[in-house]
């Protein structure tokens, strides 16, 4: 992994084209999501980057990584729903609810039927309340949930809301159960893992990860890391406005697009807007290019500008 990421932190100097778009990467086991980051980094330079959803280094599979201006649009490609392949080994648990930390065998684990299993998925379904694991980055009074979990303390998280659209049992072998997963932001796999066990009355445990899919970017589309160069980076980006279809947008004039670009306020005209209200709206221009982001003040019906992706020297070149 190292020899990897020395390879591209040393690529080609010289000068490089702008780089803006999302890259669809696949995260090998091991690795961490920063890692990943880091090797991108070294490719895309000046440029910087930043990861959309992280991946514990047990994990494998689609890595979305924000390049250049893209990394102010993370939080719309967070939002896209995930796909997982989760395997789950049942009988046994574990301070981390996985199987890298400190394994426990249940004794007298109750055999279990795929019936019994099925029959208890609903309840993981829908929008649910699920506490994060005790080894998570979640923020505890400004430390790491896993700091504090290393240091012997027993942090007790709160419980947050999440949404599970599908949990479907693809195969259940000798206390092996694999899983099929579709769920949106902030959901723990992990304790999806913990909870079901304790249902089920045996405990269980996270054996295997992978994220085959974050919205419209599949895993068998995803790039490979030493395929990327500085030369095929560009080629290998993601237009950032194919993962913003379906969010609430609004169509400028000429005149607006002008105005946006330094940064002013311009009036709402409703029936260019995609939706009869949004916090806030992803502006295209007339020819549906990416222009930026606008915050929507519906008390006096205008649009302010927050992010711009072009500027004026690019729009009149």
């Amino acid at each position: 992994m190292l020899h990897l990421q020395h390879q591209f932190l040393n690529a080609l100097k010289g000068p490089r084209p702008v780089m803006f778009g999302f890259l669809n990467v696949v995260k090998p086991i091991g690795w961490t999501s920063r890692d990943i980051v880091n090797v991108v980094n070294g490719i895309a330079k000046p440029e910087k980057s930043g990861h959309a959803g992280t991946l514990d280094p047990l994990a494998s599979g689609v890595l979305l990584v924000a390049v250049g201006k893209a990394r102010r649009l993370i939080r719309f490609a967070q939002e896209q729903r995930k796909v997982y392949r989760a395997t789950f080994e049942l009988g046994k648990t574990s301070n981390t609810d996985d199987n890298t930390g400190e394994i426990t065998i249940v004794e007298a684990s109750p055999r279990l039927t795929r019936s019994q299993i099925e029959s208890l998925l609903p309840c993981f379904q829908g929008t649910i309340q699920q506490v994060p694991p005790q080894f998570s980055a979640v923020q505890v009074k400004g430390r790491r949930a896993y700091a504090l979990a290393r240091a012997g303390q027993n942090v007790e998280l709160k419980s947050r809301s999440v949404t599970i659209d599908k949990l479907e049992i693809i195969s259940f072998q000798d206390q092996t159960l694999e899983l099929e997963i579709i769920c949106g932001s902030g959901t723990y796999i992990r304790s999806i893992a913990r909870d079901l066990g304790q249902q089920l009355g045996c405990g269980a445990l996270m054996s295997a990860l992978e994220r085959t899919s974050i919205g419209k970017c599949h895993v068998d589309q995803a790039h490979h890391l030493e395929q990327l160069t500085p030369t095929t980076l560009g080629a290998a980006l993601l237009p950032c406005k194919e993962l913003l279809i379906g969010f609430p947008n609004y169509r400028l004039t000429p005149d607006e697009h002008m105005h946006v670009i330094h940064g002013r306020k311009i009036p709402v005209m409703p029936t260019r807007m995609s939706v009869d209200h949004a916090d806030e709206l992803i502006l295209y221009d007339q020819t549906g290019s990416l222009v930026g982001i606008a915050e929507f003040l519906d008390d006096e019906m205008t649009l302010q500008p927050r992010s711009i992706f072009v500027d004026d020297k690019e729009m009149t070149a």
